[in-house]
């Protein structure tokens, strides 16, 4: 008895995980694969599928039963299809057998019965293949011919319902024909709305992940433009732009800004003693430290060589605390380069926006600075 509880409770658990899986796959959270896509279209088509042998068997047109059933085999041999990636395949075939359900409705059970409607499922669903599969990628003829064919469909099948009518008169001893024709009129309209609100679903969920990944394409070129490699800071180009909008907001609103220069203590020394690699490994460190040691609103960045600019949203004061803060980390924290503990030093200049001066301007100040410090004994910030 137990057994059979856990058997049940594990059944409803990966029920759970299925149904929560697909929601997160409608929804967008999880990304829909092609081989995902085809299932989906093809499972959906098998169940209306089921449910038209159902509705032929009660309104005894067992031509149409027979159908249905070679189409639910049909679709189960697509899946296989799936499995093994030929899904172009399985696509082409699925519209095949669309048409074929359209034409065969239309001549057994007439036109009344709307499975011309389907036709129009076709045509959207062909556009679709066109931006989802490689082989038909941007081949505009390939959507051209379904629509085209699907137009000759319809009104090849409305010249034959109204010259010759429908095979079967549906007609049973508890319903007649007034009544089934309804029902699958009204079934064929349902199951057309669904899917073009799921094609549609899909194109807007296709739309969507294009958009992301330009998005994410175009932020990652805009990180390569603006971050120097070695470092992670940002380079000078983009230290330009920021130093533009300090400037701006600084004549606009008032607001202060300071700049560091800091140039890394005889690191001529450290590349010609143990090697560039030596001297990249120092420059990440001081970088790692610099990250370290200022605030959100300050921006880094390598200003060339062994030079760093800092551009710190605040006084004087507020700068002068920031380089110092960094000049007393890069001296304590030595690095180890291939088993050897290499110290060195930083010297830094500050300098604070005055109003009235250029960016060029205050940037010299603390380039003039900075010579200070590095002609007055070096390791020492300097305003």
């Amino acid at each position: 008895m137990y057994a059979f509880i856990r058997c049940g409770i594990r059944k409803i658990s990966g029920m759970k995980e299925i149904l929560q899986t697909f929601w997160n796959k409608i929804s967008g959270k999880e990304p829909f694969t092609q081989e995902g896509k085809l299932k989906f279209v093809t499972i959906a088509c098998m169940v209306v599928h089921v449910i038209l042998i159902e509705l032929f068997t009660v309104f005894n047109c067992f031509v149409m039963v027979c159908y249905n059933l070679c189409a639910v085999a049909f679709y189960m041999y697509i899946i296989t299809l799936v499995k093994k990636k030929k899904l172009m395949m399985g696509y082409i075939l699925t519209l095949v057998e669309v048409a074929a359900s359209v034409v065969l409705g239309v001549i057994f059970v007439g036109w009344h019965s709307a499975f011309q409607l389907y036709s129009f499922i076709i045509i959207p669903a062909a556009f679709f293949l066109m931006i989802n599969m490689d082989r038909i990628k941007r081949k505009y003829g390939f959507p051209l011919a379904v629509t085209i064919t699907s137009t000759i469909i319809v009104i090849g099948m409305y010249i034959y319902s109204t010259k010759v009518g429908p095979i079967y008169d549906i007609d049973t001893p508890n319903y007649d024909a007034a009544v089934a024709v309804p029902v699958f009129h009204i079934f064929n309209i349902v199951v057309g709305i669904v899917f073009l609100a799921g094609i549609s679903h899909m194109f807007v969920l296709e739309m969507f992940g294009i958009s992301d990944s330009m998005m994410a394409q175009n932020q990652s070129l805009e990180r390569t433009a603006s971050v120097d490699p070695l470092t992670s800071l940002f380079n000078r180009r983009h230290m330009e732009v920021m130093l533009d909008s300090a400037m701006e907001q600084a004549k606009t609103r008032g607001t202060l800004f300071s700049l560091i220069m800091g140039d890394i203590d005889n690191f001529k020394r450290i590349n010609d003693t143990y090697g560039h690699e030596c001297g990249d490994v120092a420059l990440t460190h001081v970088a790692e430290i610099m990250h370290r040691c200022t605030r959100d609103g300050d921006a880094v960045c390598r200003w060339g060589g062994e030079e760093f600019l800092i551009l710190v949203r605040g006084n004087q004061d507020i700068a002068v605390t920031v380089a110092e803060r960094i000049r007393s980390a890069v001296e304590k924290e030595s690095i180890n380069y291939q088993g050897q503990d290499i110290s060195f030093t930083i010297t830094f200049g500050v300098t604070t926006y005055v109003p009235g001066y250029r960016m060029e301007t205050l940037i010299r100040q603390a380039d003039d600075h900075l010579y200070i410090g590095k002609t007055t004994g070096k390791n020492k910030v300097v305003v």
